[in-house]
């Protein structure tokens, strides 16, 4: 994720309790700290399966401030979401939606996500969380190396990371091999189940 900036596309895709979101506010943390560019978030409600909805809401993340009125129809949204992107030139814009899984495949929402990712400007780029696969299609950008997918078995912690993890937390001797590797369980487990989980002295 640290390297969205060089690819169009970086997705995300697992289930939930997998640290999709705490990666993006991780990786956001990192920017605002040593910037590459301008992050701009949004996290999909419901109410963004609608073109004015989910509009308004990048307008606001990526100009930082709400529009003055709603686009017309999809093109008219396109271009004002690349005038938007172009007011932070020669800054890129890494474009941030989280749960994208809220946009079903044919809403307006979903059109506008696909018309932006193929007709923004280059100094646009795009990242994107989700449940399950995403509602518009990134396969031509995959193949030619334009964009990534991560998914559960890229999320998963490993032995290693897992040991790193109950030391940090102050517990080196929690034995978390039982949680799978699921980031979710493996703090429940931390927090509420040691004593289950401990490993033999």
């Amino acid at each position: 994720v640290a390297d969205r900036w060089s690819r169009r596309v970086t997705a995300v895709v697992a289930g939930a309790g997998f640290g999709k979101s705490g990666l993006l506010v991780e990786a956001l943390g990192a920017n605002r700290a040593a910037p590459l560019g301008v992050d701009a978030w949004v996290g999909c409600q419901d109410e963004d399966v609608r073109l004015d909805r989910f509009f308004e809401a990048l307008f606001t993340a990526v100009r930082g401030a709400p529009p003055l009125d709603l686009p017309i129809d999809l093109d008219d949204a396109v271009h004002r979401l690349a005038d938007a992107v172009w007011s932070h030139a020669p800054l890129p814009v890494s474009i941030v939606v989280d749960d994208v899984h809220r946009l079903t495949e044919a809403s307006a929402g979903a059109s506008l996500l696909d018309a932006l990712v193929r007709r923004l400007p280059a100094t646009a780029n795009f990242v994107v969380t989700s449940r399950v696969g995403l509602p518009f299609s990134i396969a031509r950008l995959r193949s030619t190396g334009e964009a990534i997918v991560l998914t559960e078995a890229d999320l998963v912690m490993t032995a290693d990371e897992l040991r790193e993890f109950a030391a940090h937390r102050g517990q080196p001797g929690l034995d978390l091999k039982a949680t799978g590797g699921w980031p979710a369980l493996a703090e429940l487990a931390q927090d509420r189940l040691p004593p289950l989980l401990r490993a033999p002295q």
